[in-house]
């Protein structure tokens, strides 16, 4: 997730706009609502060279000059998996600054699509096109999509409208190397490891147990494995989940032991 900023002061207006003032001296963020009943955040580290005003603008389309994001311009899915070009963000800074990565995003209140992945795409007038995914895959919780902007230094040139353009992409569905897991053995001796996969998806996964005192799960030395440890007799469930909000379950039943009850 990205870490909340203090807010430009005062939150601005009209719907989907937003200013904010980029300089050395630490980072900054502005708020914006959309008419759509939208809501978000961008967040600016602090500069590593110069001090500009910047304003932010959202809406449903492109600011003129800049085409519309295509669906055929992205990734390695299927066009029809493809909403491109959700909300276009335009940032143009007064100044000429240097941040040492691009801003970051938060879009709240927000309909997310299921099973669906989200990015930013970025379009520099200079290149002519848009860098897809410049940022991504988004965190999703509940209603709101957060952006994390990976550590790349990033020279913006004065008067120029640089756009971030949201989409998604429907994802493949989380697997798992087992669907259940049976145990006989109680301890650390008697743990067995699984595995989790998403076709196409590069981010992580995280493992819950409904019922630790059955069976605990706990990331495994090799990527994307986890180590169910069987506690005591009874039944659990554990729950993978990825960073776009979607699950796959394990059931696990340990047959020796005290057994606990459901």
């Amino acid at each position: 997730m990205v870490t909340p900023l203090p807010s430009a002061s005062p939150t601005a207006s009209p719907p989907g706009a937003a200013s904010s003032q980029v300089s050395p001296s630490g980072p900054v963020s502005a708020s914006f609502t959309t008419t759509s009943g939208g809501s978000g955040t961008v967040g600016f580290p602090a500069s590593t060279s110069g001090t500009a005003a910047v304003q932010i603008a959202i809406s449903a389309t492109p600011p003129s000059g800049v085409p519309a994001l295509a669906a055929s311009s992205l990734a390695r899915r299927p066009q029809s998996t493809v909403s491109a070009g959700i909300l276009y963000a335009s940032i143009t800074f007064a100044s000429a600054v240097t941040l040492p990565s691009l801003p970051a995003f938060t879009f709240g209140n927000q309909t997310i699509a299921p099973s669906s992945q989200y990015d930013l795409a970025f379009y520099d007038p200079s290149s002519g096109s848009y860098q897809a995914p410049a940022e991504g895959p988004a965190t999703i919780a509940g209603s709101t999509i957060a952006f994390t902007a990976p550590a790349t230094p990033y020279s913006f040139a004065a008067g120029t409208t640089y756009v971030f353009a949201l989409y998604s992409q429907a994802v493949a569905p989380i697997t798992t190397s087992a669907s259940a897991l049976t145990f006989s053995t109680l301890g650390a001796s008697g743990a067995q490891t699984f595995t989790a996969s998403e076709v196409g998806y590069t981010g992580t996964f995280s493992a819950t147990s409904a019922n630790p005192a059955v069976a605990t799960v706990a990331p495994g030395t090799a990527a994307n494995s986890f180590v169910v440890t069987p506690i005591a007799g009874g039944t659990t469930t554990v729950t993978l989940t990825d960073t776009n909000a979607q699950t796959a379950t394990v059931s696990v039943s340990v047959t020796t032991g005290t057994f606990i009850p459901q």
